[in-house]
């Protein structure tokens, strides 16, 4: 399946001074197959080196001793593993070295620094599911040394190809979309095909396993079981890589949690959710945990709306969203997503439609810490974006009733344009402006690959 990561990995590959590039991202993402199918395009087989530190531990004795590029070199080259590969320096045809899972491999993230040296002759490429939670522990970064990009699962756009909408279609909505009064430009049944698959795309989610459970089976209930088993794998990282031990238990309960905040809507994450007894300070490093493993998004309370609004901030209130509705969904009860599917109204997927937006505007922002604002229970905006210098209030309504009193005060104090995402095609007015799901997820749709 088509990823938009591969064009920024073909730029990549052409920048003479390229660096070798850290890919970061959650488990089952797609980072693996992705880089894969690049080095099939673009390297030929003999010039094509993969070393997996989770599957293969003892390749970790190439990056032992020396770790100048003819060292390591030296020392794969003399594995029967690697029988098979041109070992020649040849800066017409450079090697592509991938180092998957190489926070299991504390040297090979230090010789990223001296491998940098050879970008003629080898080009390198490095990849974790939880290197996050590595680089922040004591590893000997190269800081510098190294290009940085952190993999989402598909965006609605990918999502779009997978399920047979090509390219150019989706570029002519685009083009609409960026044109003003584009309900009007829009048909009904167009609408509903389009809404219908953005409720599809919640259901089924991001991530690849996901999708292509989807495309083989055509049935629901088998998506949810590839997407149970994800998030049970999910549950076993935490089991075996959280530090100290005695936090496993909380990162799990705090993970747990996040579905039935979400349910009941509240307006900050609720310790007493997690634990009857729980305390707020317990739980720092334990969020920080989700965090660095890309499971989890975090949304923070603004004081006030002035700008900058970034120096606002209370990081004291704050909410916590899935990284995929798929993984979500899956632990939720059938009905939900069902309703999900139908475009029915039901009390507890508002919260659901509210994460939607919040893996939307996760990719958009490139995995920083998202804003909403609440200045009482009389007066709470959803999420607040910002689209270069202008600041927008967005409101996600999953029901039939677009009535929004939040909106309507903060427009008239602060005579700003405010943004209402929803499943109805209706017509803008000077103040808020309305846009269904999809529109939103296209209009904010990835585009840090580009």
């Amino acid at each position: 399946m088509k990823r938009k990561i591969t064009e920024y990995l073909i730029k990549w590959r052409k920048n003479p001074l390229k660096l070798p590039l850290v890919i970061k991202g959650a488990r089952q993402v797609g980072k693996t197959y992705a880089i894969r199918e690049f080095a099939k395009e673009n390297y030929a087989p003999s010039r094509y080196i993969e070393i997996n530190f989770e599957k293969d531990p003892d390749m970790a004795r190439f990056f032992e001793g020396s770790k100048d590029y003819s060292s390591i070199m030296s020392r794969i080259s003399s594995s029967i593993s690697f029988k098979n590969i041109d070992f020649r320096e040849d800066s017409n045809h450079p090697i592509l070295l991938f180092l998957d899972e190489i926070q299991k491999c504390p040297n090979a993230i230090t010789a990223l620094k001296f491998l940098a040296e050879a970008r003629d002759e080898c080009h390198v490429i490095a990849s974790g599911s939880l290197l996050g939670l590595y680089l922040s522990d004591k590893v000997s970064y190269p800081v510098g040394y190294v290009e940085h990009l952190t993999m989402f699962p598909f965006d609605f756009e990918e999502f779009m190809w997978a399920m047979g909408y090509s390219e150019q279609y989706v570029n002519r909505l685009i083009d609409l979309i960026l044109v003003d009064n584009f309900s009007a430009k829009i048909d009904k049944v167009t609408h509903q095909e389009l809404s219908d698959l953005f409720h599809k795309y919640i259901v089924i989610g991001g991530l690849p396993a996901a999708i292509n459970s989807f495309l083989s089976t055509k049935t629901y209930p088998e998506v949810m079981k590839t997407l149970k088993n994800l998030y049970d794998s999910y549950i076993i990282d935490m089991q075996k890589y959280t530090k100290p031990a005695g936090d496993k238990v909380k990162v799990i309960k705090c993970f747990e949690s996040i579905p039935n905040q979400l349910k009941q809507q509240n307006k900050k994450f609720k310790y007493s959710l997690v634990d009857k007894k729980a305390r707020s300070r317990e739980y720092v490093g334990v969020i920080e945990w989700l965090l660095l493993a890309g499971l989890v998004i975090k949304c923070e309370n603004l004081k006030t709306l002035n700008e900058p609004i970034e120096t606002y901030i209370d990081k004291e209130y704050f909410k916590l969203f899935f990284f995929d509705t798929g993984i979500l969904l899956s632990i939720m009860n059938q009905d939900d997503y069902y309703a999900i599917l139908n475009g029915t109204q039901n009390n507890e997927i508002g919260g659901i439609y509210e994460n939607a937006v919040a893996t939307i505007l996760n990719q958009y922002y490139y995995g920083k810490s998202l804003m909403y604002y609440r200045k009482s229970d009389l007066l709470e905006i959803d999420f607040v974006i910002r689209n270069r210098k202008v600041v927008i209030p967005v409101e996600v309504k999953s029901g039939n009733n677009l009535s929004s009193a939040s909106l309507s005060k903060v427009s008239a104090n602060k005579s700003v344009v405010c943004l209402r995402v929803s499943n109805k095609l209706v017509e803008e007015n000077d103040i808020i402006k309305n846009m269904p799901f999809y529109m939103f997820a296209l209009m904010c749709r990835n585009q840090q690959y580009r």
